[in-house]
């Protein structure tokens, strides 16, 4: 499925069903497109990928050496905007982010939600190896959060 939200285009695909009480497709794209637009002028494509924890497990260990399953992956494009508009590919596990929400106390939505934001950040070139790059990757987060209407866990 692809949908359209202003400059950005989301393909979602699911290797697994949608959870009670998960963003349906509109609201993850308005998501994505809320923090892609605040740093990308041109029309750009994400790929959403929608995962077990099991998949997620597996993907975790090839790219992380991390072997348990993960709330999200982000993996940014090579190419560049000017050739292909692929900002990246995004995989987020949606078992690990309902677990996660319990653990936080908060909705799934809102936990889906901000993993979506930390994901898109990843894409349009933050991160959050260092401790300087981690405080400002959560204050952009608890921004968009905020801005989302999105309760955060960092507060």
């Amino acid at each position: 499925m692809s949908i359209k939200k202003n400059k950005l285009e989301v393909d979602i695909s699911r290797n697994v069903g949608p959870l009670k009480g998960e963003p349906d497709d509109e609201s993850i794209a308005k998501t994505l497109s809320s923090v892609v637009e605040c740093f990308k002028d041109e029309p750009s494509e994400i790929s959403l990928h929608v995962v077990s924890k099991k998949e997620m497990q597996d993907l975790n260990k090839k790219f992380r050496k991390k072997d348990h399953a993960t709330n999200v992956l982000a993996f940014p494009s090579q190419i560049p905007l000017e050739e292909v508009p692929l900002l990246g590919d995004i995989v987020i596990c949606n078992g690990v982010v309902e677990d996660e929400a319990r653990d936080y106390e908060m909705s799934y939505s809102d936990r889906y939600k901000q993993m979506l934001v930390h994901a898109a950040l990843h894409l349009v070139g933050f991160d959050h190896q260092r401790a300087k790059d981690r405080i400002e990757m959560e204050k952009l987060e608890r921004k968009f959060a905020s801005s989302l209407g999105i309760e955060s866990p960092y507060e």
